[in-house]
């Protein structure tokens, strides 16, 4: 099938499968990823994955982890890393990362394949987490806030251990110790950070002592005569950060994301940084991430899903786990039983950086098609399963302080 034929019908099967899925109260990825499974093997059989198709995807993941960074405030990475939250964080990574590793050993897989179902457990995606949180009307609340914040740190971490893997692989070699390649990659990965870091500072320094405004920086973008100049500028920006990320043996995204990382309202002017947000959303949202969606649908193979005993566990582990770490996590952070409940729960989101990190794995031949199958039928089940389960625990927990405010003014 001609590539324009192609996303032709992918866009069309896209745009009505995401309308059902959001007017279900799901994310519109769900209805994209199931429009994929329809066109695919697993079902029709009419499309299939191509170069071509795989390029747009990679633009569209691209594009997904830019607005994902550029969306956040690098000031709530830093939440996520301060005071009791870093227990919250770290236990919430740790835990399910642990749990994925025992499942794996137990079912026999090789190095790799344990730690990338340890990694996707360990993920909770913050897009899908704000989301959800945002049409239960809890983000503002003191749980609702730890979710979040938690939900950042957990995809650092997960994009920093996804980075470090990557890296190995790429340093290793003949002449290479695997000792040596594993602290040379830890070493570029602290010089990573510590650049991100500094930029950040250097750049908030300039805006706060050397009085860089906004007005400024339209005026030098106005002055230019291409079109989308400012949006082409941060999308420059991001690419070079992307570039040096994929140098140092990264994944892009990594790159992209501590690029957008640094760049908000304060940086570029609230007028600018929304006008460069809404060419991104509609670029990313309207074309490149339906076709990313699309492509994890194709690439589904539900022939594959021979294993139940290994799709049950899996998928129980990774639930398990993140309640689990709710739990212990909110524990040490002084959080009450069912406020750590909560918590728990509203980690599961993983949604699309679960499957970003799966469709890494496959790429680069860490996991086969069957553990990717099972993976990605996890981070879809679990981003189902989470919105229901959090507003009913948030109603639970609602009605406990109701019952003891009443029982206190009696």
């Amino acid at each position: 099938m001609p590539l324009i034929i192609t996303i032709l019908l992918l866009l069309i099967i896209t745009r009505i499968a995401g309308e059902i899925a959001e007017r279900f109260n799901q994310p519109a990825m769900i209805g994209e990823i199931f429009a994929g499974i329809l066109l695919g093997p697993s079902v029709l059989n009419i499309v299939s994955i191509n170069h071509e198709l795989t390029t747009i995807a990679n633009l569209g993941v691209l594009l997904l982890v830019f607005l994902m960074g550029f969306e956040t405030d690098i000031d709530d990475v830093l939440d996520g890393f301060g005071r009791k939250n870093i227990w919250i964080s770290i236990v919430g990574f740790v835990i399910p990362l642990a749990v994925g590793v025992v499942v794996g050993e137990i079912m026999e897989l090789d190095i790799m394949r344990t730690i990338f179902i340890g990694l996707c457990m360990a993920i909770t995606a913050l897009p899908v987490t704000i989301g959800i949180l945002t049409d239960i009307g809890e983000t503002h609340s003191n749980v609702g806030k730890r979710i979040i914040s938690t939900s950042l740190a957990n995809d650092v971490l997960t994009l920093f251990a996804l980075g470090i893997i990557l890296s190995v692989k790429n340093n290793e070699g003949e002449n290479n110790i695997f000792n040596f390649s594993i602290l040379l990659t830890l070493g570029e990965t602290l010089l990573f950070i510590v650049s991100v870091f500094i930029g950040w500072r250097i750049i908030r320094s300039a805006i706060r002592f050397l009085y860089i405004p906004s007005a400024t920086v339209y005026l030098i973008i106005s002055k230019l005569k291409g079109k989308e100049s400012l949006f082409a500028l941060v999308l420059l920006y991001v690419l070079i950060f992307a570039a040096l990320s994929e140098a140092i043996g990264f994944h892009f995204i990594i790159g992209t994301f501590f690029g957008a990382l640094l760049l908000n309202q304060e940086v570029m002017g609230k007028k600018n940084f929304e006008q460069v947000k809404s060419t991104a959303s509609g670029i990313t949202m309207g074309f490149l991430a339906p076709i990313f969606f699309a492509t994890i649908g194709l690439t589904f193979n539900v022939a594959t899903l021979t294993n139940w005993t290994m799709l049950v566990v899996i998928l129980a582990a990774a639930f398990l786990a993140k309640i689990l770490a709710g739990l212990l996590g909110g524990k040490i952070a002084g959080m009450t039983l069912k406020e750590s409940w909560t918590l728990g729960i509203g980690l599961n989101g993983r949604g699309v950086i679960e499957i970003v990190i799966a469709n890494i794995a496959l790429g680069n031949g860490f996991i086969g098609e069957r553990l990717f199958t099972i993976l990605v039928f996890m981070g879809i089940m679990t981003t189902l399963i989470t919105p229901s389960l959090l507003k009913l625990a948030f109603n639970m927990q609602l009605k406990k302080n109701n019952t003891i405010s009443g029982l206190k003014n009696s």
